[in-house]
């Protein structure tokens, strides 16, 4: 599900973005398109007249669905008024994941219990990377986490177009694994390397040689995508059909396996 779709065709190719809480019901039976611009699915309102939920849009038709491992597939159900956000700061969150240490930074399970975070509990504070990720996607990009517009914060191909020349702050990026050198972990961002044209070599620097080892055996043969939280700074020593970026990683937790 999704809280943004585009209305028609030619609002995807200009990034023209359509709020669900925007439309009506004479929009119930509109076709609309996913934000993913690599996924041609298409979406249907739902939920317009609800007084238990807010609307949304969902892939509904079988001959459109989304494409493999889309973001936007999944059902993320963690409104914003789930959480206390009111005083989030992405430098301070990334501070508390970074000095949350798990024993050794040992390696953990993608698949493991923790991936799928209880998200029922009302007016909690936000604790975890995955939470945060989820609100992102399950909330309009122009709503805000704390003072951050969700559009700000995260880096993903829908929001491909904001990232021309530069990644800089503190983000939720989601890439693919392109290989390790030395204590060095490449990203490709976006995914769809081949296919967008503003195209990002991330260079994820870790920070001790157990956490390097942990983190590899975590992604080194995985073929979806991952997600990083880090602070990332963009090289003045480019490729030459794409920018490079920089980022450290201190704890397990900054990265994140997504099915």
């Amino acid at each position: 599900m999704s809280l943004d779709a585009y209305k028609t065709l030619e609002d995807k190719k200009n990034n023209k973005i359509t709020k669900a809480i925007d439309c009506t019901a004479k929009d119930v039976n509109h076709v609309f398109y996913c934000l993913n611009p690599k996924c041609n699915a298409h979406l249907t309102l739902c939920s317009i007249n609800s007084n238990k939920t807010i609307s949304y849009f969902a892939n509904k038709d079988k001959t459109h669905p989304h494409i493999p491992n889309c973001e936007y597939a999944n059902s993320h159900n963690a409104y914003l008024n789930k959480f206390d956000h009111t005083s989030f700061e992405p430098n301070s969150f990334l501070k508390a994941i970074i000095a949350s240490m798990t024993t050794n930074n040992r390696h953990t399970n993608p698949k493991s219990k923790n991936q799928h975070n209880n998200l029922k509990t009302s007016s909690v504070p936000i604790s975890t990377v995955r939470q945060l990720y989820n609100i992102c996607l399950s909330n309009p990009l122009n709503s805000k986490i704390g003072s951050t517009e969700i559009k700000y914060l995260l880096c993903n191909e829908a929001i491909n177009f904001l990232y021309k020349s530069f990644i800089s702050g503190t983000k939720l990026l989601i890439g693919k694994y392109n290989g390790t050198n030395n204590d060095t972990i490449f990203i490709k961002y976006p995914s769809s390397w081949d296919d967008l044209d503003n195209k990002f070599l991330i260079c994820l620097h870790i920070e001790n040689k157990l956490l390097l080892k942990n983190i590899k055996n975590l992604i080194k043969d995985y073929k979806n995508n991952i997600l990083i939280f880090a602070d990332f700074h963009t090289s003045s020593n480019n490729g030459v059909n794409y920018k490079i970026v920089h980022a450290s990683i201190s704890n397990i937790k900054q990265i994140i396996p997504l099915k």
